[in-house]
């Protein structure tokens, strides 16, 4: 199982479910990001005394994107549980318009990751980053997406004591 830690601001729409995805920082190895099919746990305040797991989730999309002021520029080996999935769906059809139409649909973008619009998301994502070496101005950053659904709460004691995927195989 794989646990994200989202901050206070966030927390009310991942425990709502209307923030399905996040994006991150590339792990080093051997860590490693959630992968389709596998259960994700978020929480809030974690490795304080206040922790909280907001939601359990499992992993239905996962890909690089590359994020520029404009919206998502790329993505790179999206993988996809379902292509029923109608997120997953949506972002497979986005994955599809390539550069030039990325800020057409940045504003959806930026609503699902937790912010009111595409401006407001970069310069979020662009603070956390931190300043780019020697001055360069910072027109793009290489994240990493993962995308859930949620597990509905009265499924959740089932799924933590049910062995992984990878368990099974």
């Amino acid at each position: 199982m794989h646990a994200y830690n989202f901050k206070a601001q966030f927390a009310p729409a991942v425990e709502r479910g209307d923030k399905p995805l996040t994006l991150r920082n590339e792990r080093a190895s051997p860590s490693r990001h959630a992968q389709t099919g596998e259960v994700v746990s978020l929480w809030t305040g974690l490795r304080t005394p206040q922790a909280r797991r907001l939601r359990l989730g499992v992993c239905t999309a996962r890909a690089t994107v590359l994020l520029t002021p404009a919206g998502v520029a790329a993505f790179e080996r999206l993988v996809v549980l379902s292509p029923y999935d109608a997120l997953t769906r949506r972002l497979s059809e986005w994955a599809g318009l390539g550069p030039t139409l990325c800020s057409a649909w940045a504003d959806d973008f930026a609503k699902l990751d937790g912010f009111d619009n595409w401006a407001q998301a970069w310069g979020w994502h662009a603070a956390a980053a931190g300043a780019p070496p020697k001055g360069a101005p910072l027109d793009r950053l290489r994240k990493e997406l993962v995308v859930w659904r949620p597990v509905p709460r009265e499924a959740e004691a089932e799924v933590l004591g049910a062995p992984s995927l990878e368990d099974a195989a």
